[in-house]
């Protein structure tokens, strides 16, 4: 029975963590704050941003994202598809410009008791 409610916890704690992350997380697409949004990378991500594709340090990530989201800004994000399990889930939104509209997939991973950004494609819709 100690085992059940242990592993109880452990799903909850987990739930509860991986939402409070993606909303911070959604918050920094939807207003471009790419500070907010890379404290959830890792020392490397594998980014996708239109046509520039590859693994890049945080600080790439971080030149590359300024320049989309300065191209690109007073958006909204909205969230469409989530799924995954306990260690790693995806999300698919739609993030909208006045003009443009593009899909933004990304995926995190809990490593110890963080979640990262593993993977962040932003692609015409």
């Amino acid at each position: 029975m100690k085992k059940i409610s242990t592993c109880i916890l452990f799903v909850i704690v987990n739930t509860t963590l991986f939402a409070q992350t993606n909303k911070q997380i959604n918050s920094a697409l939807e207003s471009g704050n790419v500070e907010m949004l890379s404290s959830f990378f890792d020392s490397h991500i594998d980014l996708t941003v239109l046509s520039n594709e590859g693994i890049y340090s945080k600080a790439q990530a971080q030149v590359i994202l300024k320049k989309f989201f300065a191209e690109n800004s007073s958006g909204t994000f909205e969230l469409q598809h989530e799924g995954g399990n306990s260690q790693a889930k995806f999300y698919i939104g739609t993030y909208k410009t006045a003009s443009k509209t593009f899909r933004i997939y990304y995926l995190t991973k809990q490593t110890n008791s963080k979640i990262h950004i593993q993977k962040l494609r932003i692609e015409h819709d």
